[in-house]
């Protein structure tokens, strides 16, 4: 039964198949829905301004990502600056579709513009710059990962790691235009890119975390790293802006890190999840603000760290299990956290 209210503003038919993503443009007036097709919807109106068809797949598609018009070519460039109206802007845009094995690049027009296919499987499919059309892939258990300008077609960068060190993960700092790769070993490499004409990733730094290591992930200009049982150290922060600057290589020892290790400790480990804040929507300033570090989701409960006035760290400890836990769009004193149809509000 539906109980009296639910909730339902409107609701939309658009798709035949399970939609298994969705996004909105920046000014939420336009929604991009994913199955086994694409329909973009206008959501002041609700009608549909474009159904595009994807190629029939025995897999489920997985994510899409629309590239913004302003990039494509500069002959669609002209058509946008010269027609805004109606539906030219839906026209002139275009979607980067994957699979677990399939990437495509498809235009308004159902045109393929790209296309990648593994037997293995990808790992990362990933911008890291949108704006440039540069994606980075890379499958499964490889020792290279390539970055693709997917408008234009051409292999930017090839990146290749010994065959002995396999990559366990892939991290993308669109802000430094940096890829931080993680090996199955645990080491980690930094590669930037310094000068747009010159079409290759320049190896800032390394670090051998040992295979110890558990999460990471980043924060802004930080990389969060997290270990398991045989490290004391609850977390490790390392600033990603030296190594952005660097003009030589640095290994491990000039690299700042900064250990966290708290009384008690965060326990049990390892940490299975970080919940971070997204820093593009927020301002603020750590010195006078008790704000939001990241959550940690641990077995028993969410160990919520956080700045004190001090600029030390601290944590609140919540105990329970949670099936989701979020922080607010736009405040790092706020986390909410779901539980068996209970949703939580936690300041």
């Amino acid at each position: 039964m539906r109980p009296p209210g639910s909730g339902l503003l409107y609701s939309m038919h658009k798709h035949t198949a399970s939609v298994v993503d969705l996004d909105f443009t920046d000014d939420q007036l336009t929604a991009i829905s994913l199955s086994d097709r694409i329909v973009v919807i206008n959501m002041t109106t609700g009608n549909t301004v474009l159904d595009i068809n994807l190629p029939n797949l025995n897999e489920s598609y997985l994510n899409s990502t629309t590239l913004p018009k302003l990039y494509h070519s500069e002959k669609e460039n002209n058509k946008s600056t010269n027609s805004t109206n109606g539906n030219n802007q839906f026209q002139q845009m275009h979607f980067l579709v994957n699979s677990f094995h399939h990437i495509y690049l498809v235009s308004a027009h159902n045109d393929i513009k790209f296309e990648q296919i593994s037997k293995i499987g990808f790992r990362i499919v990933e911008f890291i710059d949108i704006k440039r059309g540069l994606c980075i892939i890379a499958e499964i258990d490889s020792y290279y990962i390539e970055c693709w300008d997917v408008v234009r077609n051409r292999l930017f960068s090839r990146i290749e790691l010994s065959s002995s060190f396999k990559i366990n993960n892939i991290l993308c700092i669109n802000s430094y235009t940096m890829i931080i790769i993680v090996c199955q070993n645990g080491n980690m490499h930094f590669y930037s890119i310094e000068d747009w004409r010159k079409s290759f990733f320049f190896h800032c730094a390394s670090i051998p975390a040992s295979q110890h290591l558990n999460l990471v992930a980043v924060d802004g200009r930080f990389l969060i790293c997290t270990f398991d049982r045989n490290i004391p150290s609850d977390f490790a922060v390392i600033d990603l802006k030296p190594i952005h600057q660097t003009e030589q290589t640095l290994i491990d020892n000039p690299i700042i890190k900064i250990w966290v290790t708290f009384d008690p400790p965060i326990t049990p480990t390892p940490i299975k999840h970080l919940v971070l804040p997204n820093k593009e929507m927020m301002q603020f300033n750590k010195k006078t603000s008790n704000s939001l570090l990241f959550t940690a989701i641990t077995n028993d409960g969410l160990y919520i760290v956080h700045y004190c006035i001090a600029e030390t760290l601290s944590y609140v400890h919540i105990d329970g299990h949670y099936d989701l836990v979020l922080m607010h769009a736009k405040n790092r004193q706020i986390v909410y956290t779901a539980r068996q149809g209970i949703i939580n509000i936690h300041k």
